[in-house]
């Protein structure tokens, strides 16, 4: 998910996504990461504690990279 125009993300916001997650993950379908996240944001998912259970990239080619070194 590309943040980069978001400032603000509601309670029920990343409570969806924390659920979008779980489904993925229990379906075997991969997982969600974020991009370009604004530092309120980034902030709210770490005092929320759903900062381990996502992966956060500065930008595409740094998820890549890590896609790359996680699929060898």
């Amino acid at each position: 998910m590309d943040l980069l125009n978001v400032n603000f993300i509601s309670s029920s916001g990343m409570l969806n996504i924390v659920k979008h997650q779980h489904k993925l993950i229990r379906q075997n379908k991969g997982e969600s990461v974020f991009l370009h996240v604004p530092e309120l944001v980034n902030q709210s998912y770490e005092v929320a504690g759903f900062n381990t259970i996502f992966k956060f990239f500065q930008d595409f080619d740094s998820a890549k990279i890590d896609f790359s070194r996680s699929n060898k």
